[in-house]
């Protein structure tokens, strides 16, 4: 958890007893220990690139996604398979391609009512370069 060269989740220097800044790593996650919790049922999803969780007692949705690229990039999730999607959505984003901690780049940074489900169950969100982002979809039955 703690080692120096952003080999830990936290900066530090075990010989020197200190503890610097929070790694990236560190956010990333926070995208699947945050979100991703136990109880929920993992679901079958169309990409590599993601995971789907259901919290039925929440009616709730939990997509966590990546886009690997050095470019941004749209990424669709197809929610038409569910009974019933309705929304809202809550997204947080992590860039993972920028080093500084204080260069205003997304450190699990919540966004809300930005994103919404279209018509056809269709959720479309625009990723940035190496980005992982975490959905929560409320008001799904499956």
């Amino acid at each position: 958890m703690l080692d120096g060269s952003s080999w830990g989740l936290l900066d530090a220097d075990n010989g020197a007893r200190t503890i610097g800044g929070v790694n990236r790593k560190y956010y990333v996650l926070a995208h699947y220990t945050r979100h991703v919790r136990p109880g929920l049922t993992i679901l079958a999803t169309d990409g590599a690139n993601s995971v789907a969780a259901y919290d039925a007692a929440a009616r709730r949705l939990v997509l966590v996604a990546v886009n690997y690229a050095a470019s941004a990039r749209w990424v669709t999730h197809d929610l038409s398979r569910f009974r019933s999607a309705a929304g809202p959505v809550t997204r947080w984003a992590t860039d993972t391609a920028s080093a500084a901690a204080d260069d205003g780049a997304d450190r699990y940074t919540k966004y809300s009512g930005d994103v919404s489900i279209a018509a056809g169950g269709l959720l479309a969100v625009l990723f940035g370069p190496a980005t992982v982002m975490t959905l929560e979809i409320e008001n799904v039955d499956l």
